[in-house]
């Protein structure tokens, strides 16, 4: 039985706000003054969009808990609900991060992008051994 509980990365939210402000502050360098208005609201919807799609907002639908036991996955939601969901795509990167798709039974998708600070150091090192021998059980590439 693995279990990890998720929290709110702030490496992965530094990484995000480094990717979106450094742009816009060079944007807001180079060019005039009155084109620079053009430039925030695309920031600011992709600054969004991206702490959405990476769970950092703290939505109900936002994942808190990952459990794998006797086979099968179990999402534990920031509402509090539980879902059973199979795994669908699994992507890593050593030990820095891992990116996991999962499916519940009516179709619905959630992402997972799990940091080495999001989680405890023993558990995201015990989901790591399990993907990568899933991955390869399964045909995944990791």
């Amino acid at each position: 039985m693995i279990f990890l509980t998720l929290r709110a990365s702030d490496r992965l939210r530094g990484w995000l706000l480094a990717g979106h402000a450094f742009p816009f502050l060079l944007l807001l360098y180079l060019y005039p003054q009155w084109i620079n208005l053009l430039f925030i609201i695309p920031a600011v919807y992709f600054w969004h969009r991206s702490k959405k799609i990476f769970g950092l907002m703290g939505l109900p639908c936002d994942i808190r808990g990952i459990a794998f036991a006797d086979g099968q996955w179990t999402l534990t939601l920031h509402s509090g609900t539980s879902r059973s969901v199979e795994l669908i795509s699994s992507i890593g990167f050593y030990r820095f991060w891992l990116f996991l798709l999962f499916r519940d039974k009516n179709g619905e998708i959630y992402r997972a992008f799990i940091v080495g600070d999001s989680t405890d150091q023993d558990s995201f090192r015990k989901l790591r051994v399990l993907l990568s021998f899933v991955s390869k059980k399964a045909g995944f590439r990791f």
